[in-house]
This record gives structure tokens, C-alpha cells and sequence, in this order.
């Protein structure tokens, strides 16, 4: 019994000697493995910086250079627009020379009244081309004042509630009331008669004209024909003008509004419940502008009767 005793005392000591040496070489395993991928994590980061340095600086180089390739064609134009002035005054000037002599008159009056009427043309020449180029600033600062003034209108719209009348106007406006009422008569004659609206000839092959390759070939930031009930980071298509773009945007925010996927913008007026969606709005107020055309109509029918 003493000697189990013993075995079984000698035995765990062997057993917390051996997990105290394998705990020690895992964790130098571990702290040399950390070491490694540190030192590797050094480098790739050293060298992103490093290569996000060298495009940056590659960008800023092809920008300095495209500048001045823009500042020496804008200099050379205007040298050679120099020289040509130069050229016609020193024409001028030994043409009414050579009058001068012809009328009997001395060669120093002859050269001094050429020279006087030399100097008055490039004083003309160069005061119109002032005046043109302050009238070119003029316009540059206006142009970029109305930019200035679309993108703040772009993002006011953006942020201010909708309202059913203004997006109304907006979308039908360019319609009319004499158009909008001959459509609309138009769609109720063809549902009260039981025709179909027109559609496109059974010929006409649009198996290639698909909305997804489209959206595959011109959408831009990996987007998809799919619908997206979210706001959108950046433009389907490919804008130039960054007020295009935020007007762009704008719209996708009034789509998803419309279609109940985005709720509207919180007012600081209190409302008692919650109104009907923008949708409904917009088919209440068309219905509404229809109702009140007809019965105008059917009134001064009947009253002129």
C-alpha cells in the first residue's frame, strides 16, 4: 500500500512536470509564430504605404503635368497671338511710312507719325483683350456660382419633406392640363370600351434587349438589375457633372419614398397620425385635378345649354 502510495505521488509529479514543459513550448511556439506574423504585418503594411505613395505621388505628377501642358498651350496661344499683333503693326506702320513718303513728307516726321499710330494700335488691340478676358472670368465665376446654387438645391431637396403637389408638378408638368386630361380621358374610353392598350408588335424580336445585360455593361460599383430598398453611395450610370450626381441620387431617394421602402423625414410638427403614403398621395391629388376638370366641364356644358 506504501509503495502504490508512492507510485501514485511520483506519477503525478511527472504528469504537472510534463504539462509544465509542454505548456512552455507552446507558448514559445505561440510567442515565436506571433513574433513572425507581426514582422510579416510590418512588411505588407510597409509596403501598401509605400505603393499607395507611389500612385499617389505617380497621380500628382500626371496632374502637375497635364496642368502645365494646359499652361504652356495657353501661353504658346497667346505668343503667337503677340507676335501676329506685332507682326500687323509693323505692316501698319511701313505701309502708312511708305504713304507718308509718297505725300512729300520727311523721313523723320514720316517715321515718328508710323511709329505713333503703331504704338496706338497694340494699345487698342491690348485693351480689347483685357476686356475679354475679365468678360471670360465673369462668366467662369457665374458658372460656378450656379453649380454652387444647384448642389445646395439638390441637397436642401434632399433633406426637406416631400410634397405631393411639388413632385406632382415635377413629374407631370410638362404634360399640361389640356394633355393630361386627353390622356387620362383617353385610358378611361379604352377601359369603359373594354380595349387593350397598345403594345409592341409580336415581330419585333427583344430577346438582346435585356435589362440585366444593361445593368451588367453601364451600372457602375458592381450594381446588379436588382431592386435595392436601401440609398444609394454613388450613381447607376456614369455622370460628369457632380451636381448630375447628387440630383441623381436625389431621385432614388424620391423612388424609394415613393414605393413606401424609405420613410419619410421626420417633422419637427406635431402629427397626430400617420398619413397615407406617397403613392397614395399623388393618385388622390390626379384623381382630385380629373374630378374637378370634368365637373368644370360638364357645367359649362350644361349651363351654356
Amino acid at each position: 500500500l506504501q509503495v502504490t502510495r508512492e507510485y501514485r505521488k511520483m506519477r503525478r509529479g511527472f504528469i504537472r512536470l510534463q504539462a509544465t514543459f509542454r505548456g512552455r513550448k507552446v507558448r514559445k511556439w505561440f510567442l515565436r509564430t506571433r513574433r513572425r506574423i507581426m514582422l510579416f504585418q510590418c512588411r505588407c503594411r510597409g509596403w501598401t504605404v509605400r505603393e499607395n505613395k507611389r500612385r499617389r505621388l505617380k497621380a500628382i505628377i500626371s496632374m502637375q503635368s497635364l496642368f502645365r501642358v494646359k499652361l504652356a498651350k495657353k501661353l504658346l496661344v497667346k505668343k503667337r497671338k503677340e507676335k501676329k499683333l506685332r507682326d500687323e503693326a509693323e505692316r501698319l506702320r511701313k505701309e502708312e511710312e511708305e504713304r507718308l513718303k509718297k505725300e512729300k513728307a520727311t523721313a523723320e516726321e514720316a517715321k515718328r507719325k508710323a511709329e505713333q499710330l503703331r504704338q496706338e494700335f497694340l494699345l487698342k488691340k491690348e485693351k480689347e483683350a483685357k476686356e475679354a478676358e475679365e468678360m471670360e472670368k465673369q462668366q467662369g465665376k457665374a458658372k460656378a456660382a450656379e453649380a454652387k446654387r444647384k448642389m445646395e438645391e439638390a441637397q436642401n431637396r434632399q433633406e426637406r419633406p416631400v410634397e405631393e403637389s411639388e413632385v406632382v408638378e415635377e413629374m407631370f408638368g410638362f404634360l399640361g392640363d389640356k394633355e393630361l386630361d386627353r390622356n387620362t380621358k383617353a385610358l378611361e374610353d379604352a377601359e369603359l370600351l373594354g380595349g387593350n392598350l397598345p403594345t409592341l408588335d409580336d415581330d419585333i424580336d427583344l430577346s438582346e434587349y435585356k435589362f440585366p445585360k444593361f445593368a451588367a455593361t453601364y451600372f457602375q460599383s458592381n450594381a446588379t438589375h436588382t431592386y435595392i430598398k436601401k440609398k444609394l453611395k454613388h450613381p447607376l450610370l456614369a455622370l460628369k457633372h457632380e451636381v448630375d450626381q447628387f440630383l441623381a441620387l436625389d431621385i432614388w431617394v424620391m423612388i424609394l419614398r415613393f414605393m413606401g421602402d424609405l420613410p419619410e423625414p421626420v417633422v419637427n410638427e406635431p402629427v397626430e397620425e400617420e398619413g397615407p403614403s406617397l403613392r397614395k398621395r399623388i393618385y388622390n391629388t390626379l384623381s382630385r385635378k380629373s374630378k374637378s376638370k370634368l365637373e368644370k366641364e360638364v357645367a359649362m356644358e350644361f349651363g351654356g345649354g
